[in-house]
């Protein structure tokens, strides 16, 4: 059995992980600089990901499934978080809206 490392692990799985970090960063910038388009795009990708890693998903090696089960897990923990982004905005939008002006 080989030791855990880039070598012994499918380079789909490898391209999906260089894909979550490249997710995870988006969600960083939305939330600092929020943009609904911007958010669309992450949920796309998102979704773009998620059948990726479907496809992988029928693979035969134990260390792969593990490893795209966390993938899964990041890859949801980024929904919840632009979910919460896009309550926030919503909110933000909302009060200066009914704000009267004095």
């Amino acid at each position: 059995s080989k030791e855990f490392g880039e070598h012994s692990v499918n380079k789909k799985i490898i391209a999906m992980i260089k894909k979550t970090n490249s997710l995870l960063r988006d969600v960083h910038d939305n939330y600092y600089k929020f943009s609904n388009e911007d958010a669309i795009k992450i949920y796309q990708k998102r979704n773009e990901l998620k059948e990726e890693m479907d496809k992988v998903l029928k693979t035969n090696s134990v260390t792969e499934i593990k490893i795209l089960f966390h993938i899964k897990k990041i890859v949801e923990f980024i929904v919840d978080v632009l979910q919460l982004e896009l309550i926030i905005n919503q909110s933000k939008v909302s009060k200066s809206h009914s704000e009267p002006n004095i």
